[in-house]
């Protein structure tokens, strides 16, 4: 017989896109699926349609949530549902190929992979952006090279996962960004991943989003990605691979802590001086806690500085970063969390 996949959708709020999301793993070539569909205490018809699609299908599993959790709760919830020998991670507002777990469970058992990935393209609308790809397959080092780990995608949509090399590994709940938490520790545990050139998921942009809002709005739930550098971190010396691989990951973690500062010099909704202030209070914590001093110490910034967007940003931030206000050293991210709630509220 051949091996059980548990497919987790977390969902939320997700009545647009949910049938699609839903049918795209029903009209898998590969049959031996269960769906574990989780409900975050969506306030839209969301419910209805899990719960139609559990009556009607024997392999679908529809949870509600009491209290919400937001998607690593969600995701939780769902590994603690699922029976599969492999866990694949689907997005209520994305969908995938008919040929996507097929292909996936199929490298898995070729090279006994502990992790297959694949490529994906951006859908905006009724347009899909991004190169359907190949059927070449490509094995990727962690053990030897742990520097890939770096290079690895922070996300777990998209990916085949064996059950047993996700064991008791959780996300961290009712914050946001948590898949960088729980992708590179599991990546601490593999010795290779094998990589599918072929575009098999498919990614919405939806603007409404919390990836979409950070970038466009001040925000401050983008500062949980502190909270998910340490949760990494405590991740890896819970599973005992911090020894071996704590370069990568504090690496990993300095890549990360950038993430805020880059994204607040596009926001719009907040005064320039008060934007000012946020980015002293977030530099000042970065010279704290990482022991960064400039923006130029980050070396994946200036690695990657060939890409318009970022050149954007950095010049954007070099102009924000002349004159900064004066901050106090103590509690700078509360500092600017207070900053960002008051132009929310």
């Amino acid at each position: 017989m051949s091996s059980l996949v548990s497919v987790i959708i977390p969902v939320y709020n997700a009545e647009k896109f949910l049938k699609r999301c839903i049918d795209s793993v029903l009209n898998q070539s590969y049959s031996n699926i269960e769906i574990i569909l989780v409900d975050d205490c969506s306030t839209d018809s969301s419910r209805l349609i899990m719960d139609y699609y559990a009556k009607h299908f024997k392999n679908i599993v529809a949870i509600h949530n009491e209290e919400r959790l937001y998607p690593g709760g969600a995701r939780n919830v769902g590994l603690d549902a699922a029976n599969g020998n492999f866990i694949y991670f689907l997005d209520s507002d994305d969908f995938i190929s008919p040929d996507a777990i097929a292909t996936l469970v199929k490298e898995a058992l070729s090279y006994n992979a502990p992790i297959v990935s694949a490529n994906f393209q951006t859908v905006i609308g009724p347009l899909k952006f991004g190169k359907q790809g190949d059927s070449c397959v490509h094995l990727i080092d962690l053990k030897v090279n742990k520097e890939n780990i770096d290079d690895c995608s922070g996300v777990v949509w998209n990916n085949l996962f064996s059950h047993s090399l996700i064991e008791r590994v959780r996300f961290s709940e009712r914050i946001f960004y948590e898949d960088n938490a729980f992708i590179y520790p599991v990546l601490t545990k593999a010795d290779f991943l094998v990589s599918v050139e072929k575009s098999l998921y498919f990614y919405r942009r939806n603007l409404s989003s919390i990836t979409i809002q950070s970038k466009l709005f001040p925000n401050e739930q983008i500062l949980d990605v502190y909270d998910i550098i340490s949760a990494m971190k405590d991740t890896c010396k819970q599973l005992g691979t911090y020894d071996e691989y704590g370069e990568v990951i504090s690496k990993i973690g300095d890549r990360i802590a950038a993430y805020p500062i880059l994204e607040c010099v596009l926001w719009t909704g907040i005064s320039y001086q008060e934007k000012k202030k946020v980015l002293a209070n977030l530099l000042n914590y970065l010279r704290i806690t990482y022991g960064i001093n400039d923006i130029g110490d980050i070396e994946f910034l200036m690695k990657r500085a060939s890409s318009p967007k970022l050149r954007i940003k950095l010049e954007l931030l070099s102009k924000l970063m002349k004159k900064l206000p004066e901050v106090d050293d103590f509690d700078n991210i509360e500092a600017a969390r207070m900053i960002l709630k008051k132009r929310n509220q």
